[in-house]
C-alpha cells in the first residue's frame, strides 16, 4: 500500500530546509504525486497541468477539497508568487 504523497512530504521536510534545492524538490515531487492520483476535471489538476504557482495550486486545492495538500504546498511560500520549475 503506497503512503499518502502528503504524509510523506512532511516526514521528509525536516530534512530538506536546510537544502533549498531539496525542499523544492521535494514540493513538486509532491505535486506530481498528488497530480497523478486526481481527475483530470480538478481545478488542482488544471492548475497544476498549467504550470501554474504554488500559491495558486494551493488555492484551487483548498477549493477542491485537498486541504492538507494546499497546507503543504504553502508551507515556506512567501506572499509573492513563484513559478515552480520543471
Amino acid at each position: 500500500m503506497k503512503k499518502n504523497p502528503v504524509s510523506e512530504f512532511w516526514e521528509r521536510i525536516a530534512d530538506c530546509l536546510e537544502e533549498e534545492e531539496l525542499f523544492l524538490y521535494t514540493k513538486v515531487k509532491l505535486i506530481h504525486e498528488l497530480r497523478s492520483m486526481i481527475n483530470d476535471s480538478t481545478e488542482t489538476a488544471k492548475s497544476i497541468d498549467m504550470n501554474d504557482t504554488f500559491l495558486k495550486i494551493a488555492e484551487y486545492a483548498e477549493k477542491d477539497g485537498y486541504e492538507e495538500f494546499a497546507e503543504a504546498i504553502r508551507f515556506q511560500e512567501p506572499e509573492e508568487a513563484h513559478h515552480r520549475e520543471q
